[in-house]
């Protein structure tokens, strides 16, 4: 998490979307420190505890999904 910062600012370098994506990456930080506790707990009071487990290895999935279509798609939209 610490490296994204810097990545972004270097992958931005001289974009216009460069406050964009800084912002994006600053809003989602955000939401994910202040539901994360919250959804955690409900989880954990409606089920058992390998449901956090689970909810996080299907979004997990969904996000690394997402970044291989964003990357390759990308790679292949610039070719």
């Amino acid at each position: 998490m610490g490296a994204t910062l810097p990545s972004i600012i270097g992958l931005f370098d001289g974009s216009p979307m460069r406050r964009l994506a800084v912002g994006l990456r600053a809003g989602t930080s955000g939401v994910g420190i202040a539901l994360g506790p919250v959804i955690g707990g409900i989880l954990l009071q409606r089920f058992a505890w390998d449901s956090v487990f689970w909810v996080c290895a299907v979004i997990g999935t969904l996000a690394i999904g997402a970044a291989f279509l964003c990357l390759f798609g990308f790679i292949f939209l610039t070719t």
